[in-house]
């Protein structure tokens, strides 16, 4: 059975010019191994080897070290060189090559996952965080399942959630793939759970104002270097967006993104973006959420809430916030957000739009992400069957509701 033999593939890229920027989900991910049904090994750079071997020595169970691979010393070199190289634009654009599975360094990876399943593990499912084109496609063309996994739209004071997916990640997971009419309605404890914790600052009736927040990412996110066409300007989009509200008369917040500070040039261009942003009419730039203020109480003094892809979409929904969403995220099917322009014009239903933001979060809170990434770990042998018998199935409300009921047992 698919799903029996696991690797953990931790990303190996020196992305923002460091080895180490998966640490934290490697060792998570060490943490349940011990525990998950099934066989698992571990493949990234040495770097994260290193790391995870010292982790595993603390542990009452741990893993033998042979389960445990570096890469090759043909892929160590290459990421060795590209951590020499500046992020901008040099390693973005290599990472952009990853992420859509072409170059260089998509070759080595899927050589050296070749090399691996020949010579010391012959596994049958790949976990990796994030988007990995060179993973995905090894996986397509030997008939093998790769998970994707990633943090959900959910964070603190919510709890943090974690979603693995067998479709894709970002754009390409499962919900983006699917019309909101294809989700089924669920009884749903985790949104009832969170509706409470939000209930102190749900708006209790229609926005009257013209307040609105633009939630910034950062220029090298995943979800703009990823796509397939084209790579999107985070700035450019930011700023159309910003001054169409501007134009439309809305006073306008425009955030940062707290990631922005783990590098330099993130940095630079997120200030430069802001700048800009607060030339125009009507426009306050704030780097974070006030400290004065909490988190949710924020998002609910807005009248709308707009971005490209941010999660923050979600939880301003959440609160009862309007929200528009003008690409296309993991937390989202096609329809449950409108447009920017779809708000400005007017061609919005706002109960409507109620109504099918809570039948979207009711499906990805109860059937969809996970809680703590350790049940996320376990519940991937199941995942991973359940993909093998429905690869060459539509995505459509019929997958759905059977993965929908797999879940429910998860």
């Amino acid at each position: 059975m698919l799903g029996s033999r696991i690797l953990f593939f931790v990303e190996p890229f020196p992305i923002r010019e460091t080895d180490g920027a998966y640490f934290w989900v490697a060792e998570q991910w060490l943490a349940a191994a011990a525990d998950i049904d099934a066989d698992v090994h571990f493949l990234s750079n040495a770097a994260t080897i290193q790391f995870l071997l010292q982790c595993n020595e603390k542990y009452d169970r741990p893993l033998p070290d042979t389960a445990f691979s570096a890469v090759g010393p043909e892929l160590q070199a290459m990421i060795e060189a590209l951590r020499t190289l500046p992020w901008h634009p040099t390693g973005m654009l290599h990472w952009r090559e990853l992420l859509l599975g072409t170059g260089d360094f998509s070759t080595a990876v899927k050589d050296e996952l070749e090399r691996l399943r020949q010579e010391r593990f012959e596994f049958d499912a790949v976990m990796v965080w994030g988007q990995n084109g060179a993973a995905r496609q090894f996986c397509d063309q030997h008939q093998l399942v790769c998970i994707n996994c990633e943090l959900g739209a959910t964070r603190h004071p919510l709890p943090t959630s974690y979603y693995a997916d067998p479709w894709g990640a970002h754009s390409r997971a499962l919900l983006p793939r699917l019309s909101i009419d294809d989700l089924p309605a669920v009884s749903s404890g985790r949104l009832d759970e969170v509706r409470r914790m939000v209930s102190p600052w749900s708006k209790r009736s229609p926005p009257t104002g013209q307040r609105a927040l633009v939630a910034l990412q950062t220029c090298d996110d995943a979800n703009f270097l990823g796509l397939p066409e084209e790579a999107v300007d985070m700035a450019e989009d930011a700023i159309r967006r910003v001054k169409l509200l501007s134009d439309t008369g809305f006073d306008v917040v425009v955030k940062g993104h707290p990631s922005a500070k783990n590098h330099s040039w993130t940095l630079a261009a997120q200030q430069k973006c802001l700048e800009q942003c607060a030339g125009l009419r009507g426009v306050v730039c704030v780097e974070d959420v006030p400290p004065e203020t909490s988190y949710l109480e924020w998002l609910s003094t807005f009248d709308l809430v707009a971005s490209r892809t941010s999660s923050l979409v979600f939880e301003a929904s959440l609160v009862g916030t309007l929200t528009a969403l003008d690409g296309q995220s993991s937390f989202a099917t096609d329809g449950t957000f409108p447009t920017l322009r779809t708000v400005l014009d007017g061609r919005h239903d706002a109960q409507a739009q109620v109504e099918r933001a809570a039948l979207n979060a009711g499906f990805y809170l109860s059937r969809y992400v996970h809680f703590d990434l350790r049940s996320l770990v376990l519940a991937i042998p199941g995942i991973a069957a359940f993909y093998a018998a429905e690869r060459h199935a539509p995505v459509d409300s019929r997958v759905v509701h059977r993965w929908s009921e797999h879940m429910k047992q998860e």
